[in-house]
């Protein structure tokens, strides 16, 4: 028996015309469903595949159908939504485990850009404190510089001062005692 039926009675044309059309849309069905989302095209191709399953379903229900054609029939048919089901199901998982996984690859460059941006803004921060402190300290040292110069001035005028008040004492003395 070929699907429940009576291995006495051979197929018609019309019937293996169907089961063969069954059999290539499922195929192709699989195939489309395993690989990506269909196009336009393909979902044309598989409107044009369902109108033909119709026709060949109308074709072997001329003449009335056996309790085992009918069951394999039913049987058919559940294995087909079975499989568009789990190819659905499929479909979904895959493009909600893509959808994460982009979340998570956008998450990661904003995290990475982010910590980028805090790491070129302190090394800014730490090259603007760094020429602060050279600064302030230049300043310092020329102002450090600037008393010293000053205070050697000072030191220097005093001397040649109480150079010349002993060079004016010692003639004055020497005034004195030649009177």
């Amino acid at each position: 028996a070929v699907f429940g039926r009576p291995a006495e009675r051979p197929r018609t044309s019309a019937e293996r015309l169907a089961a063969e059309l069954l059999a290539a849309e499922r195929l192709a069905a699989e195939r489309l469903a395993a690989e990506r989302p269909r196009t336009s095209a393909e979902r044309l191709g598989a409107e044009r595949l369902a109108a033909e399953r119709l026709a060949a379903e109308w074709l072997a229900a001329e003449r009335p159908r056996t309790s085992a054609e009918r069951l394999a029939s039913e049987r058919l048919a559940a294995e087909r939504l079975a499989a568009e089901r789990l190819a659905a199901e499929r479909l979904a998982a895959e493009r909600l485990a893509a959808e994460r996984l982009a979340a998570e690859r956008l998450t990661a460059e904003r995290l990475a850009a982010e910590r980028l941006a805090a790491e070129r803004l302190a090394a800014e921060r730490l090259a603007a404190e760094r020429l602060a402190a050279e600064r302030l300290a230049a300043e310092r040292l020329a102002a450090e510089r600037l008393t010293a110069e000053r205070l050697a001035a000072e030191r220097l005028a005093a001397e040649r001062l109480a150079a010349e008040r002993l060079a004016a004492e010692r003639l004055a003395a020497e005034r004195l005692q030649s009177v």
